[in-house]
C-alpha cells in the first residue's frame, strides 16, 4: 500500500512521511475487510470466526512477542513488593512502648503529649519516642546532635520501627529568647513507606515554627506536630496499597497486548477456503 514519502508547502514548511505509522495500520487484524487484507478463520466451540489481515499465514500470532513480559517482571515485583512491605509494616510485631524521657525537665504537658504520641502509633504502626536532654550533655563527645539522635536510637531501640524525636537546650536559660535549642529526628529504615519524606518534612516545619514562636511551649508544639503527622501518615499505608495494585494492574493490562496474549486465539487461524474458492 503506498505511503507518503514527504512533501511540503511555502507557508507549512516540509513534513516528513508516514511509513511507520502505515506500516503498523496496514497488518492490523481487523473484523471487517480492508484494502489488500485477506480473509481467515479460527475455531470456536460455536463454530469459526473470521477476521482480515495482511500478515501471512503462521504469523498472525508471533510468540516472540511474549518476551515482552520478561520486560514486565521487575514493574510486578516493585508492585508486589511495595503492597508486601506496607502489609508487613503495619503487622510487624516490634516494641510498642511510648518513651518520653524529659531529661531536660522542659515537658509540661506530658498527658496531652503521650496521647498525640499513642494516637500516632496505634494509626502508623511506628512507635514514636520523644527526648530532651541539655546540650552539655552531648557536645563534649559529638559534634551535632544528628549524630548523638543517632546514637541514642541505637541506645534506646533494637529495632528499625520508632520515631525518636530529640530536643536539647542549654542548661542555663536564662536568656529569654533561648536562641541555642535544637531538635533532631532519627527515624527507623522500616518505616519509610509510612513515615515517608513528605510527611516528615510537613511534621518539622511545623514542629521548628512552633518551637521558634515559643520553645517554653514544647509539649504543645511537640503534640501539634505529632497529630498533623499522625492525621497524613494514616492515609500512606491505603496509598501504598493502592499504588501497588495500580502498578500491577497497569502493567498486566498493557503487557497483555504488548505480548500478544490478545492474538493468542489466531494461532490455529488459516485462511478462509471459501474465499479463495
Amino acid at each position: 500500500m503506498p505511503h507518503s514519502s514527504g512533501g511540503g508547502s511555502h507557508g507549512g514548511g516540509f513534513h516528513g512521511g508516514s511509513r511507520s505509522g502505515n506500516h503498523t495500520a496496514q497488518h492490523r487484524i481487523s473484523r471487517t475487510p480492508y484494502p489488500g487484507a485477506r480473509r481467515y478463520r479460527y475455531h470456536t466451540r460455536g463454530g469459526y470466526r473470521y477476521f482480515y489481515t495482511t500478515r501471512e499465514p503462521g504469523k498472525i500470532f508471533q510468540p516472540a512477542r511474549l518476551l515482552y513480559f520478561l520486560l514486565m517482571i521487575p514493574m510486578l515485583i516493585a508492585g508486589i513488593g511495595m503492597i508486601i512491605a506496607t502489609y508487613r509494616t503495619g503487622t510487624s510485631r516490634h516494641d510498642q512502648e511510648i518513651i518520653v524521657r524529659d531529661e531536660a525537665g522542659v515537658l509540661s504537658d506530658d498527658a496531652a503529649l503521650m496521647d498525640a504520641l499513642v494516637r500516632f502509633r496505634d494509626k502508623t504502626h511506628i512507635t514514636p519516642a520523644v527526648v530532651t536532654v541539655h546540650n552539655e550533655e552531648w557536645q563534649e563527645h559529638y559534634l551535632t546532635l544528628e549524630r548523638y539522635a543517632y546514637d541514642r536510637y541505637l541506645d534506646e531501640f533494637d529495632d528499625e520501627m520508632h520515631w525518636l524525636i530529640v530536643y536539647s537546650e542549654p542548661r542555663d536559660t536564662k536568656d529569654p529568647k533561648n536562641d541555642d535549642w535544637q531538635w533532631e529526628g532519627m527515624q527507623g529504615d522500616d518505616t519509610d513507606l509510612i513515615l515517608t519524606e513528605e510527611i516528615a518534612e510537613d511534621f518539622g516545619k511545623l514542629l521548628h515554627q512552633k518551637i521558634k514562636e515559643d520553645p517554653k511551649k514544647l509539649s504543645e508544639n511537640l503534640t501539634a506536630a505529632f497529630e498533623k503527622a499522625a492525621s497524613k501518615a494514616g492515609w500512606s499505608g491505603i496509598k501504598n496499597i493502592v499504588s501497588g495494585l495500580f502498578l500491577i494492574a497497569t502493567t498486566l493490562f498493557f503487557g497483555y497486548f504488548a505480548s500478544g496474549l490478545d492474538e493468542l486465539k489466531y494461532r490455529k487461524a488459516e485462511p478462509d477456503p471459501e474465499q479463495s474458492a
